[in-house]
């Protein structure tokens, strides 16, 4: 659901646009105009493919029933988690 959403977030903000009436003028903008968002774009999509891995690596853990025995690797999961 998280990556569902995220993707979602991704899409709205990469589709909007707004258009701006200065006297007669026009001005269109996008995301792209402002770097800001550019750049959470591209972290929403980080962490939505960080979330896929994670939940994928789960459920293998969970159908193999294997448990996580490596400490430097867990702290390192539950650090960027």
């Amino acid at each position: 659901m998280i990556l569902g959403l995220r993707v979602v977030a991704a899409v709205l903000i990469g589709t909007d646009s707004q258009v701006k009436v200065f006297f007669s003028f026009e001005k269109k903008a996008k995301f792209t105009d402002v770097k800001a968002l550019v750049f959470l774009v591209v972290a929403n999509g980080l962490a939505a493919g960080y979330s896929f891995i994670q939940g994928f690596r789960c459920v293998v853990s969970l159908v193999r029933g294997s448990i996580l025995f490596n400490k430097p690797l867990a702290w390192a999961i539950f650090s960027a988690d």
